[in-house]
């Protein structure tokens, strides 16, 4: 895939469609570092994309990213994602699922317990349980114990830098008439375009990609895909986007809602934490319904979909 970007913010091309690249968003702040980045935006098909995109992205990791990101959620979000691959596989007699970017391996745990035979593909493999479940460092490796009847990605693919040949390589996994599932943020949704570079969502510059629907599907499409959209929510995703990026809002600490859920490390003051939860739960309360709705009605705030390959 050939370099689109241009740190000047001038414009450029798209790689999924080759529509002309804009600069949308300056001052984006990663959580993390505190560093600055900008997201340029595709004219036609909307792919946003981080810019410049660090040549070593390894220190944007590490302890502070990796680990419990879920919370309390994680049950109701591996119940779900278990009960969309039961779906999706109910015709294979096969029962492989390999998935890609597992973080602590709360869902493999979980299909596991379903009957289903996972392993799984993570560049920090050493926090997969203790080395209770079967972790690849790569997908290269991933491969030699292919193929597999599912393939997952849960919001993984905005982190590759090359998404093309991503797309290749997960085509070349699948089993014949296997399956690949996949999960992004949507940054042509409701919540993106309200928060602008205050959605949480953005997470530079780990996301180094920010796909729309056509974004995404001209990617896919383009390597011989059948897609198929699923649901556009992830609930807990678009509760914790809508409160979590209110609170971006008005403090100055990125992400400060989010590192006191999750136990991260802040130097926030206790008052900002106190008025960062008491707002966070304000909202979270006042959009739990609505965001139900909007998911079912097709404008929550990820892109969720099922893709074969003849």
């Amino acid at each position: 895939m050939n370099d689109h970007r241009d740190t000047q913010g001038m414009s450029s091309t798209c790689p999924f469609c080759a529509g002309v690249v804009e600069r949308h968003l300056d001052l984006v702040v990663d959580s993390q570092s505190g560093d600055d980045f900008a997201i340029d935006r595709c004219q036609v098909c909307g792919l946003g994309i981080t810019d410049p995109a660090p040549e070593q992205l390894d220190r944007y990791y590490g302890p502070e990213y990796v680990g419990e990101r879920h919370g309390f959620t994680a049950r109701i979000c591996d119940r779900r994602r278990v009960g969309i691959v039961h779906k999706q596989m109910a015709d294979s007699q096969g029962r492989r699922i390999l998935d890609v970017g597992c973080g602590d391996g709360t869902f493999m745990l979980a299909a596991a317990r379903s009957g289903y035979d996972v392993s799984g593909v993570e560049k920090y493999s050493d926090i997969g349980r203790g080395g209770s479940l079967k972790i690849y460092d790569s997908l290269d490796s991933a491969c030699t114990a292919g193929p597999y009847d599912c393939v997952t990605m849960w919001h993984v693919l905005e982190h590759m830098r090359d998404p093309e040949t991503t797309v290749r390589q997960i085509k070349n996994l699948l089993a014949p008439g296997g399956v690949w599932i996949i999960a992004v943020p949507d940054f042509a949704s409701v919540q993106a375009r309200w928060f602008g570079a205050a959605w949480w969502h953005l997470d530079v510059p780990r996301h180094l990609y920010h796909f729309t629907t056509p974004a995404l599907c001209r990617l896919l499409e383009g390597i011989g895909g059948d897609v198929r959209r699923l649901r556009r929510s992830e609930w807990e995703y678009d509760v914790m986007g809508w409160a979590t990026s209110a609170v971006n809002g008005v403090d100055p600490e990125s992400a400060l809602l989010f590192k006191l859920m999750t136990r991260r490390r802040t130097d926030a003051s206790f008052a900002r934490r106190v008025a960062a939860l008491g707002m966070g739960a304000v909202v979270a309360m006042a959009v739990a319904i609505p965001v139900g709705i909007a998911g079912r009605l097709g404008r929550g705030g990820t892109i969720v979909a099922s893709v074969r390959f003849p």
